[in-house]
């Protein structure tokens, strides 16, 4: 976005102009006494450029103002100048990009977990069968007997 400060614009050419009509001050040849010089003064000329999907600023640039302050940018190198839109979107494509690398390592390495652990540990178990409960009956039995039988002899520990 541009933006024209007048009271600023205006104050900048009268002080152009100011320094214009001192640069050219001579000295008379004849008399030695200085005689000012004054080119008839001319309408400033720009162009103006909008930049609604945004813009680079390659060079130190002055882009607009806020009161009496000019706002610049490109002094430090290459910089963008993007509406918050499309810095948005800069932002999910990032981490959009950065999460799916992230996904891609968690599965990699989920894989190897269930590579070392189908190796390591061979047994297979069901935990939505029937399987697992006739397994663990036996052992649950044989404990819970004890407990009874302890119980019945006024042994609790």
């Amino acid at each position: 976005m541009f933006c024209i400060d007048i009271k600023l614009y205006t104050s900048w050419l009268i002080y152009t102009t100011m320094l214009e009509f001192y640069s050219k001050q001579v000295l008379n040849t004849n008399n030695q006494d200085p005689t000012y010089m004054l080119d008839p003064p001319s309408i400033p000329k720009f162009t103006l450029k909008w930049n609604a999907e945004g813009g680079v600023l390659n060079k130190p640039t002055i882009f607009g103002a806020i009161g009496n302050t000019l706002l610049g940018g490109g002094e430090a190198g290459a910089e963008a100048i993007a509406p918050i839109g499309v810095l948005q979107q800069y932002i999910r494509e990032a981490v959009r990009q950065e999460t799916g690398e992230i996904a891609d390592v968690i599965s990699e390495q989920f894989a190897i977990l269930i590579a070392f652990l189908q190796k390591n540990m061979p047994q297979t178990v069901f935990l939505d069968s029937r399987v697992l409960v006739g397994e663990l009956a036996p052992g649950i039995n044989t404990y819970l007997g004890k407990v009874y039988n302890n119980e019945m002899r006024g042994n609790t520990r």
